[in-house]
């Protein structure tokens, strides 16, 4: 894994929202392509920020009012996108290596980093990128990785 990079690992075909669109558009946008993030990006298809699922639950959780379960979809259909979103975002380029990129993740808790040059976006790494790749390791190799981790 130490000579492979981001660009061996990413999705290149990426599912983005944008900073205007609803939480409802961008909550069956994440469950009709079964992903958890969204690149949230401007009319220049520059990252601005990060849309997760676990943004979207937080704001129905703790939004000002309480609403009923009923009510969700209502508060998801007038929500924006850039309301929840993550801003400031960490980032990586095509040309990192994956052993940098897989540490950030880790480090920091993220579950995805967009891919950009300058700031356009081209791809995304997920931490389904490293368990898939993972498993083809695995299974190419035709044993288990039980004698290679480290156990704690």
């Amino acid at each position: 894994m130490e000579n492979l990079t981001v660009a061996d690992l990413m999705t290149e075909e990426v599912v983005y929202a944008r900073e205007n669109d609803s939480l409802d558009v961008a909550y069956d946008s994440m469950e009709e392509n079964k992903i958890r993030h969204l690149p949230v990006v401007d009319s220049e298809r520059n990252v601005v920020g990060v849309l997760s699922q676990r943004d979207m639950v937080a704001a129905a959780l703790f939004s000002k009012e309480s609403l009923p379960f009923s009510q969700v979809r209502d508060y998801l259909r007038n929500t924006t996108v850039a309301e929840v979103m993550s801003r400031g975002i960490e980032t990586t380029d095509p040309e990192e290596t994956l052993r940098e990129a897989g540490l950030k993740l880790l480090e920091n808790k993220f579950g995805c980093l967009p891919v950009v040059e300058g700031q356009k976006l081209i791809g995304i790494l997920t931490e389904s990128d490293f368990v898939r790749y993972l498993s083809q390791m695995e299974q190419s190799a035709g044993q288990g990785l039980r004698g290679h981790l480290k156990t704690g």
